[in-house]
């Protein structure tokens, strides 16, 4: 029998079906196991840190999988932390920061004596130097968390004073880093235009991952402490089926793949079994196998809520 992950939230829509995955532990690891060698209180003993898949680099600017976020993790301290419990920005290399009052200048105050591993002193110049470097190369997934489209310029006005100006108020140099997996294919006019409106609905600080196919991949090489937003499983789904690909397995391998993850984790999904039975024998399958998909998703979801007309309602709500 499956066990019924504590934390995970689904929400159902009559038209749409979110999945809400959540862990109880906001671990730097969720796949770190350990052995003691050494008695209690003495040093010595054993630690083993495991991943699921393999680093492919050791470069902030081009990794993505999670095992490379893991050591990144290690090697490299952030502007700020995300709290664990709350996803709440906290302090990292920034003891603090300010917004102004019109919401579009951040100013944080970086800690002072600070040094490099060569022990070269280490200020807010090398922070403003890497974002715009980030910035004016286009450099990897790291440039989405600067929202380029709104910033308009990172300074450093001291060694210990760092100012990032936007042309619109945004909550983006605070807020979590979002990953949003979409797998529609743009094939036509109309979609293509969908897309777009969704991509500016959305706003800054969002991280895309567009997968048609691999979900349980792009699932894998989200960042592991990343909220997670997966759009939608109905499309996937319909790409699975028209492609001839295997659906049970890739539906257990994206299951599995929501099972391993620690951070919130919301699936979109259509629920299409309440209208007319299809009139091809592709649409009936179509209809049977998203309401498979929707029932494993439900049941290891911690929240179920149908959503009807904009409204959420509660079906499955675990303590």
């Amino acid at each position: 029998m499956r066990k019924v992950r504590k934390g995970l939230l689904v929400l159902i829509s009559g038209l749409i079906i979110v999945l809400l995955a959540a862990g109880t532990a906001w671990a730097q690891s969720g796949s770190a196991s350990a052995s003691a060698t050494g008695a209690a209180g003495q040093a010595g003993g054993t630690f083993i840190e495991g991943t699921v898949n393999n680093m492919r680099t050791v470069n902030p600017w081009k990794a993505i999988e999670s095992p490379e976020y893991e050591v990144l993790a290690l090697n490299f301290d952030l502007l700020e932390n995300f709290d664990k419990s709350t996803l709440q920005a906290a302090p990292g290399v920034a003891e603090s920061w300010t917004q102004s009052s019109d919401g579009m200048t951040w100013t944080f105050n970086i800690r002072p004596n600070m040094t490099w591993q060569d022990g070269q002193p280490f200020t807010a110049d090398d922070i403003a130097w890497t974002y715009n470097k980030t910035i004016d190369c286009s450099l990897g997934n790291s440039l989405d968390y600067l929202v380029p489209d709104f910033t308009d310029s990172i300074t450093a006005t001291s060694p210990t004073t760092l100012e990032w100006k936007t042309n619109v108020p945004t909550s983006a140099p605070v807020r979590p880093p979002w990953v949003y997996i979409a797998t529609a294919l743009a094939l036509d006019d109309e979609m293509s235009a969908r897309i777009a409106k969704h991509k500016a609905d959305r706003g800054n600080g969002w991280s895309t991952i567009e997968e048609p196919i691999e979900l349980a991949r792009a699932v894998a090489e989200a960042q592991p402490q990343a909220p997670l937003v997966i759009d939608c499983i109905t499309f996937w789904l319909s790409n699975l089926m028209l492609g001839a690909h295997d659906v049970d397995s890739a539906v257990a391998r994206f299951v599995r793949s929501l099972d391993e993850r620690k951070a919130p984790t919301f699936v979109v999904s259509c629920e299409v079994g309440g209208g007319l039975v299809p009139e091809t024998p592709l649409g009936r399958a179509f209809r049977d196998e998203a309401g498979l998909v929707n029932q494993q998703l439900a049941v290891s979801a911690h929240q179920v809520l149908l959503m009807v007309a904009g409204l959420a309602m509660p079906v499955k709500v675990l303590p």
